[in-house]
């Protein structure tokens, strides 16, 4: 599934940082009020032991396959174990770090497209 057809539905999905920097920025205090209502409503998934333990679970399986290939920034690491520790929650992203993670945990990684 594309981006555009995932984010016609309603399925959860986190949005990595790869993502949120391609999001419109609002240019006036009424899109600022917009913006911040919607931010309001996203659904807050924990980051926790669990997930923390799934990020370098991930970590030292990708360690294992070939030398360096776990190298990863850590926090994509902390957002595709987040995604796979609360029911393999798609990831929003632009950034193949995700394909690598998506090897060793369970998560839908839905590329955004263009550059």
């Amino acid at each position: 599934m594309n981006a555009v057809e995932f984010l016609r539905g309603d399925a959860p999905f986190i949005a990595d940082t790869s993502a949120w920097w391609r999001a419109a920025s609002p240019r006036s205090t009424s899109e600022y009020v917009e913006l911040e209502s919607e931010l309001d409503a996203l659904r807050i998934v924990r980051n926790d032991r669990a997930v923390t333990d799934a990020a370098m679970y991930a970590l030292g399986e990708l360690a294992e396959r070939s030398d360096g290939y776990h190298r990863v920034p850590p926090t994509d690491a902390l957002i595709a174990a987040a995604a796979a520790e609360h029911g393999a929650i798609a990831v929003l992203h632009r950034d193949a770090h995700f394909d690598r993670l998506a090897e060793v945990l369970t998560f839908q990684g839905v590329q955004l497209p263009g550059s």
